[in-house]
This record gives structure tokens, sequence and C-alpha cells, in this order.
């Protein structure tokens, strides 16, 4: 339905970012863009990863935002847009094209100071624009305008100075998804990439988010929100997010003999073909291997039912390396036999 992409320079991979028109400058680096104009500025998106991004009447555009001063839309390049402005300390989220054909709403929160993400969708005669704190539910504000003549274009964005008409408009996108389809908004916990359901994808793509180390990464990956992606965040899915335990392959809420069937009988175990969670990598270097094993006995929930509200204790090591070795033995067993 929808991809997560990335912001590059031209012969890159990702958004070709391209300039469309008025005054502004734009700057792309580490997969994001900043952006400043004394008037609307505005780029759009004609290319992806070498190939051309079709023109569509219907579009769904979602950024991860930094505002810094002046008005921030995306949306299409007829200025079809969802955006967002502060003046004298209020806050404001807008829907509608151009500066006059808007609807407006005041948001009860400062839009400066943090990351926060907003969504442009325009489907049927309708223009819909969101804005939420990743992770709040409470903080979602939207609201519609009649969309009455769509056209054909490509994605955009742009800024603009402030409401006085002097100064500048300056704001940074981190990580853009469009859509021909509306994206759903999702606050499910775990549902890190908000694709509506919190499964083995979310912690897959955590894991290599980790392993790659590039900045910015998707803000709702930092779960302890102290601006590191390490194993900390992925403990942190596991135990609080979904409730279970590391080693939980089929995340069906217990660590079970079922789950070390599954993974050996799959075949990566100490081999250099990758692995996600499913498939055995439960510390998120991308294979299954003795590490795994041990990480998910030491978690404690081996056979031990559906994780309690209070976090299981960590056995001693000594225990836990016993029980590896005999799981991990029998199991290997099983495998080779049936080769």
């Amino acid at each position: 339905m929808y991809d997560n992409f990335s912001i590059a320079d031209e012969g890159q991979t990702g958004f070709l970012v391209k300039y469309y028109q008025g005054p502004g400058q734009v700057n792309v680096s580490d997969g994001q863009v900043t952006m400043e104009s004394t008037a609307w500025g505005m780029w759009s998106l004609p290319r992806y990863n070498g190939g051309r991004v079709p023109l569509r009447k219907e579009w769904s555009f979602r950024a991860t935002i930094s505002y810094e001063s002046g008005y921030l839309a995306i949306g299409k390049t007829s200025w079809a847009h969802a955006g967002v402005w502060e003046d004298e300390n209020v806050s404001y989220l807008r829907a509608g094209t151009g500066n006059s054909d808007v609807s407006v709403v005041e948001v009860p929160y400062s839009l400066t100071g943090e990351l926060l993400s907003l969504q442009f969708d325009a489907f049927g005669d309708t223009i819909t624009a969101h804005l939420w704190r990743p992770g709040d539910p409470a903080s979602l504000i939207e609201i519609d305008r009649n969309y009455a003549t769509p056209n054909n274009e490509y994605a955009s964005f742009g800024v603009s100075n402030d409401p006085t008409g002097i100064g500048l408009g300056v704001s940074t996108l981190h990580e853009i998804w469009i859509s021909s389809e509306p994206m759903p908004i999702s606050f499910i916990a775990g549902d890190v990439n908000w694709d509506g359901v919190a499964d083995a994808q979310d912690i897959d793509q955590m894991s290599a988010a980790m392993r790659a180390q590039l900045l910015p990464f998707n803000p709702a990956y930092d779960l302890n929100r102290d601006e590191i992606l390490d194993f900390v965040d992925l403990e942190l899915w596991v135990r609080n997010e979904k409730h279970t335990y590391f080693g939980d392959a089929n995340l069906d809420g217990e660590f079970s003999r079922s789950d070390l069937t599954t993974v050996f009988q799959a075949g990566l175990f100490e081999t250099a073909d990758p692995a996600g969670w499913a498939g055995g990598d439960w510390n998120g270097d991308g294979f299954f291997n003795s590490t795994d094993v041990i990480i998910a006995f030491q978690d404690g929930g081996y056979e031990q039912g559906a994780r309690a509200a209070v976090p299981a204790t960590v056995p001693e090591p000594g225990g836990s390396f016993i029980a590896i070795g005999l799981v991990v033995g029998s199991l290997t067993t099983v495998r080779r036999r049936r080769r």
C-alpha cells in the first residue's frame, strides 16, 4: 500500500527533491531536508530511486517534521495542502488550497521544540489535514476542506515566512511517506511503522535501523526517547509494547518449545543467511545464532506462559545455560534427522 521513503540528492537512492517555484532554499543532507524561504517556496518529488513517480489526483503524504518558523505545508503542486504555523505563540493546522480556500483549527500544543507527524490526504472531494505527536493519541488533530477540482500532480512541500510577512519560514522534514491510498494513523502499542498492526515487521525494521545507525531514524523506534537506537529499545518493544518474551518467534505472547522448533527447522541457525525476528534473530544483529538463544533463555519466559504485568526475574546464568544446552541440543538433533 505504501512505503517508507528517504529523501536524497539526485543520483542517490530515495526521492529526488526538485525545485518547483518561489525564492526558497533547500538543504538535503543525511536523509532529511531543511527548507527556508521569505515567501512561498515549493519543491516536488518527481522521482524515486531513479524511476518516475506517477502524477496522481489522490495522494496521502506523511512527514515527520521539525517546525521552526513561518508556514510549513505538504501536499500537491497546486497548493492543495495540509499546513501548520504559529502566530503569537498560538499553533494552527489547516487544510485546503492556496492561502484563502482553507479550513483552520487551533492546535492545543506548541509546534516548536519536538518532532511531530503531519499528514495530507486528498481523496474524492475532500482534503484532510492530520497532526499528532508520535505515540500520543490524545494529540491527534484533524480538519477537512472541500476539494472541488483535483488534478493529476506530484506530491510537494514548501515553506513561507510568518503571517506578518517578515522573517523566514524554516522547517525540516525528517522522513516522508507517500501513497496512492490513505495511510492509517496507528497508535497501537508496538506499531512503530504505523501500518495498523504490531508484528515482526516492526521489530525487524527497528533492528535494521539499529544496525545501520543512520540519522535520523524513525523517532517511533526510540522507545525510551534517549535519541539513541540500541538494544534497550528492542527490550522495551518486546517487554513493554508487546508484553512478551525474547524467543517468542510467532509473537503469540509466549515463548515455548513450538517457537524453538519453528526457528530451528527454518535452517538459519549458525549460518551466514540473514534472519528476522520470526527466524530467530532476537538480538537484532540480523542473524540467528547461539547469542539469540542465550538472550531468549535469560529473559526467563521459556514455557512460562504469558508475561506477567510485573517483569519476570532474570534467571541465574547457570540454570539458563543448562536449559539452553538441553533444548538446543534436542532441536538440532531433530533437524539433522529430518535432512
